[in-house]
């Protein structure tokens, strides 16, 4: 059996903030990517609060 380490760390951050489907997994991103030293930015380089849920808002 073959387990990925990063897929188990992303799993533990989407239960950590699982709520609602949407918000759940745009939580969970950026915990898993802000956790490993990324950090969205815009074109300006300010930080982004939320990178993940607008577009995933609008993909639904």
């Amino acid at each position: 059996m073959a387990v990925s380490v990063e897929l188990l760390s992303f799993y533990c951050a989407l239960f950590e903030c699982s709520c609602d489907a949407i918000n759940a997994l745009a939580s969970a991103l950026k915990m898993h990517y802000s956790r490993r030293g990324f950090m969205m930015v815009d074109t300006q380089g300010e930080i982004i609060q939320e990178p993940f849920r607008r577009g995933l808002g609008n993909a639904v």
